[in-house]
């Protein structure tokens, strides 16, 4: 990711993961107010040796070149030594042709992670999307407490599901638990790392939340960027 002279130290080949989290909301104007506006997911062991059983958003690992193609179609309003947000525009599912690069990638994580390829071909799943924000920070391998923590670049992308969110099915292959909560048991549970605070029905034995993709998007919620 280009950000500024700075950052060129963990910026070589190799030297940094760079990850898509989608804060997915849903903004239905047909549908009855309800507060369960937020997808969040539990990484199914089978599929997740890394973090399994862990609460977070949707995620995908994306080319570092993919995400500088995208930060270049936004602006940078603020930035700290670890974090910068952007106001960047809309891109529509029903504008775009899959060129768009912001778009690519959002719709590789619905189709990849979220078994939504079918209903987006055919139309029935809709949503818009923008860049939020892109965090630098070390993530650790909960598995391996004594190997070397891994400096990511996490890009955090809104996207708002205009149409269709019953076309998201409530487990996949990558996720053993899909489910729609309130924003505001999402922040808390990620403040008082505490899942069973936005899942009160999994397992206390097993059930975390924890990373860089969830607090990411609790700072999203916290400045009202999503609601």
């Amino acid at each position: 990711m280009r950000q500024d002279e700075s950052s060129s130290e963990v910026d070589e080949p190799g030297a940094v993961s760079v990850v898509l989290a989608l804060t997915i909301t849903w903004n239905d104007p047909d549908a009855p107010v309800r507060s369960d506006r937020l997808l969040v997911a539990v990484r199914a062991p089978a599929t997740n040796g890394r973090f399994p059983n862990t609460l977070s958003v949707p995620t995908q690992r994306i080319p570092a070149g993919l995400l500088d193609t995208i930060v270049d179609a936004c602006r940078a309003v603020h930035q700290t030594d670890s974090e910068i947000t952007f106001e960047s525009p809309w891109v529509d599912s029903q504008d775009g042709s899959g060129a768009e690069a912001l778009l690519f990638a959002v719709e590789s994580i619905l189709c990849r992670k979220l078994g939504a390829a079918v209903a987006l071909e055919e139309g029935r799943l809709r949503f818009r999307t923008r860049l939020a924000s892109v965090t630098r920070g070390l993530v650790e391998d909960p598995n391996q407490p004594d190997a070397k923590a891994e400096m990511t670049v996490m890009a955090n992308a809104v996207v708002e599901v205009e149409d269709g969110i019953a076309e998201i099915p409530p487990v996949t292959s990558t996720y053993s638990t899909v489910a729609w909560i309130s924003s505001e048991s999402f922040k808390h549970a990620v403040e008082e790392n505490d899942a069973l605070l936005a899942l009160p029905g999994g397992d206390p034995f097993e059930l975390c939340v924890k990373g860089l993709c969830v607090e990411t998007t609790r700072r999203l919620i916290e400045r009202g960027v999503v609601v």
